[in-house]
C-alpha cells in the first residue's frame, strides 16, 4: 500500500486537473510498471487534446476573421448601390444619365451577388481556410477589364481616373475573384475617403 500511494496520488491529480479543464503532467510516477504506463499514457491523452484545443481556437480565429473580412467586403457594394438609389429615387439625375446609374447598379449588384456565393461556399466547410483558384493571367489585361467594369462607378461618384497600364503582357498567377475583392477595397477606401485628391492613380 505505501508504494501504490503515491504514483496513484498523482494519477488521481492529474485525473481531476485534467476534469477541470487544466494539464498536469505526471511525469515519472514511480510504483509498479502497470502504474507508469498509465502515467505515461495519460500524459501522452493529455499532450493531444491540448494540441486539439489550440487548433480548435485556431481555426475559430480564422473562422471569425474570414466573416469580417467578407463583411467588409459586402459594405462597399451595398453602400454604393444605396447611394445611386437614392440619387435616382430623389430626381437628382438627369434622365441621360439613369441609363449609366442603372448600370452601375446592375454592375454593383453582380459583384455582390458573387461576394454573397462566395460566403456561402465557405460556410459550407468545417475548416475556414481555402485554397486560390490561381489562373494564368495577363495582369495588365486583367487590370484594363477591371477598370473598364468600374468606371462608371468612380466617376459618377465624382472622381478622375488617372491610369497608365504597360501595353507589354505581363503573365502571372492570380486568384481572379480574390484579386477583384483586393482591388474593390482599395477603390472603395479611395472613394470613401479620398475627397481631398479626387483622382485615383493606377500605374
Amino acid at each position: 500500500g505505501r508504494r501504490l500511494r503515491p504514483p496513484l496520488e498523482r494519477l488521481r491529480a492529474a485525473l481531476d486537473a485534467q476534469a477541470r479543464g487544466q494539464r498536469v503532467e505526471v511525469g515519472d510516477c514511480g510504483g509498479v510498471q502497470e502504474l507508469q504506463r498509465i502515467g505515461r499514457s495519460l500524459d501522452e491523452l493529455s499532450a493531444k487534446l491540448a494540441e486539439s484545443e489550440r487548433e480548435r481556437e485556431h481555426l475559430d480565429r480564422e473562422r471569425q476573421r474570414m466573416i469580417a473580412n467578407i463583411s467588409h467586403d459586402l459594405k462597399t457594394p451595398v453602400t454604393v448601390i444605396a447611394g445611386y438609389v437614392d440619387a435616382l429615387a430623389d430626381g437628382k439625375v438627369p434622365p441621360e444619365e439613369q441609363g449609366r446609374y442603372l448600370a452601375a447598379i446592375r454592375s454593383r449588384t453582380e459583384a455582390l451577388t458573387g461576394l454573397i456565393n462566395a460566403f456561402h461556399e465557405y460556410s459550407k466547410v468545417d475548416h475556414p481556410q481555402f485554397s486560390l483558384q490561381r489562373r494564368e493571367l495577363d495582369l495588365c489585361e486583367y487590370l484594363r477589364e477591371y477598370l473598364a467594369a468600374q468606371y462608371d462607378a468612380i466617376e459618377l461618384a465624382g472622381f478622375a481616373l488617372d491610369v497608365s497600364i504597360p501595353e507589354e503582357p505581363c503573365p502571372c498567377s492570380l486568384d481572379p475573384f480574390q484579386m477583384g475583392r483586393a482591388l474593390d477595397n482599395l477603390i472603395g477606401n479611395a472613394l470613401k475617403h479620398g475627397r481631398a485628391a479626387p483622382t485615383i492613380r493606377l500605374y
